[in-house]
């Protein structure tokens, strides 16, 4: 783990001199002192974290190197935060530019941190001689190797053909090996160069592990306290008056534990703070990179610019918040009801997920297509002010579950066009609804032709289409490239319609709901009756429900029913 977080750190230190930060700050020199020590330790890193398990001393050495790794980490994004406000604040970063005069002590205060941090990694340095460590190899990327160096970003890979790899290992993850109390691992084997780690990638960043990780780790906590010691604190009840100073990551299981707030005090760089017992409780005064709560106390707290992770519940105020979260990269909003998105929510440019409430009633804010970096964004309404509509989605590069509801407010054909979900490969599932008549009777607008222009790509799973009002399938509804690899169709309230699609011929197809749809009378230009020996090969769920005359909805015999391995259709 030091040797990962220390590679980490160097390359943060890289960045910080290449944007000439030390020279604004005043801190060449002990940057200079850091680099050649940071990379003087981390050449015996190997050999050291195999003899740590004989040698406490030599397992306090890397606790040591590991905390002070942290500290320094967290200067170095101070520094960056500072630079980033200041640019924005008052257009500059450069070495020759004067200091605005409420800098001068972040200056000063910056200068003395970084001097007592160098102090610190120099006595590291000192100690690590006593220990007769074998220097290791250090790989030195060059220009060329550059795509093969491994982190946990991803800059804009495409991984062709991987989609059901990528499915079956976050299967496997948040299934199986989520009910099993042994550590389970994955391992992915192959020539190099086939994308092992693009794929290993993907699945890391899958939105759909927010929480899981954050669960699993209490499962985890008796070996989360053999291999991290002190760093990691899990509890499950009882009262917590104090922390060790080294902790970086608290969990509170449940309701049963509670907190006093003093606990934090001695607690030099606490990282991660998960709440999964709803304590009204923040710890303030810490560099956190990682927040989990449903607390009503952010806004007073202004250490929170270095969050890469927020969940939080309907009681923190996101428009007095959202402006202290220049790196954000996750937002997870659970428990809403009804959601103002925060116009300032556009100006966090590491933005990368926001994920919502499946059944949340949501106001978007405008010119959300300025988030160039979004790859999760579960909710999409389309509004009928500037910057609300569908071109909003055109450049983002978004991939799992999109759901695009206010349909009924989109002008013309050409504007759904501008969705671009046809180019959108990585999305899986795709909602696309219609509610109200702002776009139906008494209007101009052709709704077949919208659907016509909102055409998913052919790597689609999944499609849920509600409250569409046209009579006609769209073209696409008609071709099996688009069709191949559905598993799964809902067609809900769609009163008008009075055909299907070919869905009978679907290999992959397991789940059909086409409730609400009076009108449908066929499949494919036939009727229902003869279908073919091998129709519908792998459905396992049919559910269907009519309408009577009086408007009343009843269900037949053919309301809903699971079948396993069906191999024969007759409805």
């Amino acid at each position: 783990m030091a040797e990962a977080l220390l590679g980490i750190v160097i390359e943060n230190l890289g960045s910080f001199v290449q944007n000439q930060l030390a020279t604004y700050w005043g801190v060449d020199q002990q940057t200079q002192k850091l680099s050649s020590n940071l990379t003087a330790i981390r050449a015996v890193l190997r050999d050291a974290e195999k003899k740590q398990i004989t040698s406490e001393v030599l397992k306090n050495w890397l606790q040591k190197l590991t905390d002070a790794a942290y500290v320094l980490d967290d200067i170095l994004d101070d520094c960056s935060i500072h630079s980033t406000k200041m640019h924005s604040d008052y257009g500059h970063t450069s070495c020759l530019s004067p200091l605005h005069p409420k800098d001068i002590l972040f200056r000063f205060n910056i200068g003395k941190r970084m001097k007592d941090i160098t102090q610190r990694f120099h006595d590291i340095h000192e100690e690590k001689s006593s220990f007769n460590l074998e220097l290791g190899v250090i790989e030195v990327q060059t220009v060329e190797d550059n795509w093969r160096q491994t982190s946990s970003d991803i800059t804009e890979p495409r991984v062709y053909g991987r989609d059901h790899d990528r499915e079956q290992i976050v299967k496997f993850l948040l299934e199986d090996a989520s009910n099993s109390e042994d550590l389970s691992v994955y391992p992915i084997v192959g020539m190099g160069g086939l994308g092992k780690t693009t794929l290993a990638k993907q699945v890391f960043n899958d939105h759909r592990f927010d929480d899981f990780g954050m669960t699993r780790s209490c499962k985890m906590h008796d070996l989360a306290k053999s291999i991290m010691g002190e760093e990691c604190v899990i509890i499950e009840k009882g009262r917590l008056t104090q922390l060790p100073t080294r902790v970086h990551y608290v969990s509170l299981s449940n309701s049963k534990v509670s907190v006093d707030v003093t606990a934090f005090k001695k607690v030099e760089s606490l990282r991660t703070f998960l709440d999964f017992g709803n304590i009204d409780l923040v710890p303030s005064t810490h560099r956190l990179r990682a927040l989990r709560t449903r607390s009503s106390l952010l806004f007073p707290l202004k250490d929170l610019g270095h969050l890469r992770y927020l969940n939080c519940g309907p009681r923190a105020s996101l428009n007095n918040l959202i402006w202290q979260l220049p790196k954000l990269q996750i937002l997870k909003l659970e428990d809403f009801y009804h959601l103002r998105l925060p116009k300032e929510l556009t100006q966090l440019q590491d933005l990368r997920h926001i994920v919502l409430n499946r059944n949340v009633s949501i106001e978007m804010p405008p010119n959300i297509g300025k988030l160039r970096h979004l790859r999760t964004l579960s909710n999409f309404v389309v509004g009928s002010k500037a910057g609300c509509g569908l071109a909003e989605l055109h450049s983002l590069k978004l991939r799992g579950t999109l759901r695009v509801e206010g349909l009924e407010n989109v002008p013309n054909e050409w504007d759904a066009k501008q969705a671009n979900l046809i180019g959108k490969k990585d999305l899986n599932i795709l909602h696309l609804s219609w509610d109200g008549s702002a776009n139906s009777e008494g209007s101009n607008v052709n709704i077949e032709r919208v659907l016509e222009a909102l055409q998913p790509p052919s790597t689609l799973k999944s499609l849920v289409i509600k409250g569409y009002k046209g009579r006609q399938l769209s073209s696409w509804m008609r071709n099996g490239t688009v069709l191949r690899d559905w598993v799964e169709v809902k067609l809900l309230d769609c009163n008008n319609y009075e055909e299907l699609p070919p869905l009978r011929k679907l290999p992959h197809l397991k789940r059909l709901d086409v409730r609400g749809m009076k009108n449908v009378k066929w499949i494919d230009g036939e009727s229902y009756d003869g279908l073919e020996e091998k129709a519908f090969p792998s459905l396992e769920e049919f559910t269907k429900i009519r309408e009577d005359v009086e408007g009343r909805r009843s269900r037949d015999a053919l309301s809903s029913f699971s079948i396993k391995n069906i191999r024969r259709f007759q409805p």
